[in-house]
């Protein structure tokens, strides 16, 4: 019984996106379990985050989210010479890119594909 808790509360917590490493996870409630600390499903542990990982996966979450941005969070703009700058984004609005990308003539590179931009079929 004891063992189908910890894989309700493990599957609990992944469900919800709150475990990115199930077996370490797994590994930590067992622990809690063996030390009499663990809690069931009804009212599951919860892992405090660092401020340091939660400002990094906010700031992670704001580059999955921009349309135009790198991995790395970065803005890669091809001029009409064949130059290359690449910029750190600040994420702004998508109008707001785009009417600067029109003014400069450039193409961003850097871009999701479906980039609709003034020079996007080059």
């Amino acid at each position: 019984d004891k063992g189908q808790q910890l894989i309700e509360v493990l599957e609990k917590m992944v469900s919800q996106g709150k475990v990115k490493n199930p077996i370490a996870y797994l590994a930590g409630i067992i622990k809690k379990y063996k030390a009499n600390e663990f809690t069931p499903v009804s009212n599951p542990p919860i892992i405090k985050e660092s401020p340091e990982k939660q400002a990094a996966r906010e700031k992670q979450a704001k580059i999955d989210k921009c349309p135009f941005c790198d991995y790395a969070g970065r803005i890669d703009f091809l001029y009409r010479d064949g130059t290359r700058k690449i910029m750190n984004c600040n994420h702004p609005p998508v109008e707001k890119v785009l009417k600067h990308v029109e003014k400069i003539d450039v193409l961003i590179v850097s871009a999701d594909p479906g980039y609709k931009g003034p020079r996007e079929h080059e």
